[in-house]
């Protein structure tokens, strides 16, 4: 995905645990990449057949999330291409200020998403996953990097501890293999 146009959306996706909607309905203004912060205020849906910007999917979900240096870096590049992308359009339908949108500054589809993430699947050899699927590695790579789970919860989002346990976080075979190391230590005591 490395140089495609949507490579930020995907970054994001697998870093921040954001939902398919706040990411398209990400907007610039949101974005404070002077002091490394991304605030999710909005998602982009489609109703009778029009794009509309709309609250998160639950108060928690309205939430300030702390932006990695790979991922500031990699949006400060991104707001960059597409400055020079709108800079050299004919037209620019950007009316949000979106930071995620077709080549005329047009509101992303999420079935064009979609097809584009399948696309790069394929292309890599990778089996077809969902979109939402990232958003579990990303709270699964928090789980494996010792995040606390309360934490966890207020990236991705969850209203509830359970939620971001239950069905979110996998535990892989390597945390099972260092299971087994630890039981293996204290029965040899």
């Amino acid at each position: 995905m490395q140089g495609d146009r949507l490579e930020t959306l995907y970054v994001l996706a697998t870093w921040t645990a954001m939902r398919e909607g706040e990411l398209l309905g990400l907007c610039w203004e949101d974005v404070d990449l002077d002091d490394g912060k991304l605030y999710v205020r909005h998602q982009l849906q489609r109703m009778g057949g029009q794009f509309v910007l709309t609250e998160p999917k639950s108060e928690s979900s309205r939430r300030t999330l702390m932006l990695p240096l790979p991922v500031s870096a990699v949006l400060t590049a991104h707001r960059r291409s597409q400055d020079a992308e709108r800079a050299t359009a004919r037209i620019w339908l950007n009316e949000w200020g979106l930071a995620f949108t077709g080549a005329h500054g047009e509101p992303l589809e999420a079935k064009a998403l979609l097809r584009a993430f399948h696309g790069h699947l394929s292309a890599a050899g990778l089996p077809t996953i969902r979109f939402h699927d990232l958003r579990h590695t990303a709270i699964t790579r928090l789980k494996a990097a010792g995040v606390h789970v309360k934490v966890a919860q207020a990236i991705a989002g969850h209203s509830s501890v359970s939620t971001t346990l239950d069905i979110y976080t996998h535990a892989d075979t390597d945390e099972q293999v260092e299971a087994w190391e630890a039981v293996g230590k204290l029965m040899s005591r």
